[in-house]
């Protein structure tokens, strides 16, 4: 596995991708959902394509597994997935083997609005960027409790920033919680580990899904905080850290 130098703040960006010039202005203008016929249809082509082509790069790249298939059954109605940012591809890997059918939303940066040519693919696949204006911020909100409402899920990673192959978990920041919390919806953690398979020891990504958690009238700092917990519970005892109680 490559080592990485990582920054002392924890939600400090690693990764740098070529911009376009002219930043994209996310306001109260922009579309975040589109009942255009087309474009529909052009979504779920690629959303199908993810499907078949994002599995298969998964098991080359990672020889990725999934536990806990269960936990996000039992599952009904929109939900918030929240999990850790550790790998380039573990987004899609997230919303075609996690979700697999049920269209998953994914919370990202304005700044993926101004990836020449990808940002085309990334919004089409369900990209909801951060608004750049107080406006903006309204309307993505208003999106997000808009789909949550209608039994959607919503994708975040709460540490904000991704660390290839980091493996501990970073301090979560609240704004996925106060998703959950005012629409009174599940939160799914999904742990990200990594380990080596038995043969030819490569490094294996294993997606960890576990009991949802609940609002019950928490506040979304509250929500942060034990979701928090409890994903650091769940990695520790998933690496061997600590043991299962």
């Amino acid at each position: 596995m490559k080592k990485y130098n990582y920054p002392q703040d924890p939600h400090e960006h690693m990764v740098k991708t070529k911009l376009r010039k002219e930043p994209k202005v996310i306001d109260e203008n922009y579309k975040y959902l589109s009942n255009n016929i087309f474009y529909r249809l052009y979504c779920g082509f690629l959303r199908l394509l993810g499907f078949i082509l994002f599995p298969i790069a998964g098991k080359v790249m990672l020889s990725y597994k999934v536990r806990g298939k269960r936990n996000l059954r039992k599952v009904k109605g929109g939900a918030v997935l929240v999990a850790n940012h550790v790998h380039y591809i573990d987004t899609l890997l997230l919303s075609s083997v996690v979700s697999r059918w049920k269209k998953t939303y994914v919370v990202t940066l304005s700044t993926d609005m101004d990836i020449p040519v990808a940002r085309h693919l990334i919004k089409g696949y369900g990209a909801l960027p951060l608004g750049t204006t107080f406006g903006g911020s309204k309307k993505f909100n208003a999106t997000v409790d808009s789909l949550l409402k209608n039994k959607k899920r919503i994708l975040v990673f709460p540490e904000v920033a991704l660390w290839p192959y980091y493996t501990e978990i970073r301090p979560f920041q609240k704004g996925a919680f106060a998703f959950a919390a005012r629409n009174e919806v599940p939160v799914v953690p999904v742990v990200l580990t990594y380990s080596k398979t038995k043969v030819f020891k490569r490094i294996r990504l294993t997606l960890n899904i576990c009991p949802a958690i609940y609002p019950k009238d928490m506040n979304a700092k509250q929500l942060c905080d034990l979701t928090y917990d409890n994903f650091v519970q769940a990695h520790d005892v998933i690496t061997g850290k600590t043991n299962a109680a």
